[in-house]
């Protein structure tokens, strides 16, 4: 299941930025989620970040650039529970300078009805009567447009930055249940009265989960796909949501404290453990799920879900002994740069390298003769290049072991 929606995530994301790459926007490489230079913001918490250098300096090449950006917002934490979005997400953004609008206008229903296939019935605007600027180009087009059905606030909006201040259109889609749910925005931006750019954004979790008509963003992500939950499971989602929160923190070199960013950890911690405790979850179950998660949101490493464990023992959450001394054998088909290979098991290990007692390389001619009901059980194939590497571990849980060996294996075979 989760190797599905990743191929879905993964996929969507490409085909966001290599379509607006085609239209000859720069590729911009995501802001870190610590702003380096804003200091509006506690967190990079939306696409916007990374266009707020252009607005600075109203620099923006033409036609404009496109981003998928990790976003955390944790302004809704003390009412998480009534939240619909994430803390922790990704957000796609294209932002184009002013000239390009009409065009940008075209590339926009294009991605919405070739690319990610939705029909134009099913697509709805937001807007407000006092932003033509954005409507008329879409006059061209069979979208339905809703003026003025909402408060004024919701389509208006400031960014930190002196005299820049935005407006927009939220797009929303129709649901399996005929209802429509809002997706994202289009967006105007100005300095003074000037327009500086305009723009695209919506999360990928979000249209993913529009896509599906599932209920919750929740439900297309990485850390909901780890957890099961029903959609009525309020706890169950905020646990969800709180943990992939903490470990996105350690990850990024906060720590619990007393003010600005680690404060807000310290809440999310202080919230998680509450939590943990409600729903009954044993410690070596949450570290699973932080795990999980850590390694598929970094790819390597999990010092983040050992901070969590050392944070949880402290707190007296209920431990379960599943210590083990344990030999992962993973076969490799296709031809590798051994030295290589280590390398990246040592770096994928992060802290559990401690743990690690051997690696041993054995090429296919010391174990071609196996029976074929060995080799069958180890993956080992006739027809091709065979190695198989020998990982001894000592003093680890039996669910980390398990979750060695799958993304060791997917390491080690990626293309």
């Amino acid at each position: 299941m989760i190797d599905s929606y990743l191929d879905k995530k993964n996929k969507l994301t490409d085909e966001f930025i290599k379509f607006f790459s085609n239209a000859k926007f720069e590729i911009h490489a995501p802001e870190p989620l610590i702003p380096k230079t804003d200091n509006t913001i506690l967190f990079t918490n939306s696409a916007v970040a990374t266009l707020k250098s252009y607005m600075r300096e109203e620099s923006l090449l033409y036609p404009g650039f496109c981003v998928c950006q990790p976003c955390l917002r944790t302004q809704g934490l003390s009412d998480i529970e009534n939240q619909e979005y994430m803390m922790f997400f990704h957000m796609a953004g294209a932002f184009c300078t002013s000239r390009y609008y009409d065009n940008f206008v075209e590339n926009i229903y294009e991605w919405f009805t070739k690319i990610i296939s939705i029909d134009p019935k099913d697509i709805v605007f937001h807007m407000s009567n006092d932003h033509n600027d954005l409507a008329e180009p879409w006059n061209n087009y069979d979208i339905k447009i809703l003026n003025n059905q909402r408060p004024q606030e919701e389509y208006e909006w400031s960014f930190g930055v002196e005299n820049v201040y935005g407006h927009g259109i939220t797009f929303a889609f129709r649901q399996h249940d005929n209802s429509f749910k809002d997706v994202g925005n289009i967006m105007a931006f100005y300095l003074n009265d000037k327009i500086l750019a305009y723009g695209l954004g919506f999360g990928i979790e979000t249209i993913m989960s529009r896509i599906e008509s599932c209920r919750f963003p929740l439900n297309m992500s990485i850390i909901g796909n780890i957890i099961s939950f029903t959609n009525d499971n309020k706890e169950m989602r905020v646990y969800a949501d709180l943990l992939q929160s903490a470990i996105v923190m350690f990850r990024i070199g906060i720590s619990p404290g007393k003010n600005g960013k680690r404060h807000v950890l310290r809440s999310i911690l202080k919230s998680l453990v509450s939590i943990i405790n409600d729903l009954k979850i044993d410690i070596d179950t949450v570290l699973l799920h932080a795990s999980k998660f850590e390694l598929l949101e970094f790819i390597s490493g999990n010092y983040a879900t050992c901070a969590l464990e050392n944070f949880l023992k402290s707190k007296k959450i209920k431990e379960t002994t599943n210590i083990i001394n344990q030999d992962i054998s993973i076969v490799v088909n296709k031809p590798i740069n051994i030295e290589s290979i280590e390398n990246k098991i040592s770096f994928f290990l992060g802290d559990d390298i401690k743990n690690l007692k051997s690696i041993e390389c054995i090429s296919v001619t010391d174990f071609e003769e196996l029976p074929i009901s060995a080799k069958k059980r180890l993956g080992i194939h006739e027809n091709q290049v065979n190695l198989l590497i020998r990982l001894s571990f000592t003093g680890i849980k039996k669910e980390q072991a398990k979750i060695f060996s799958e993304y060791i294996f997917k390491l080690v075979n990626q293309k």
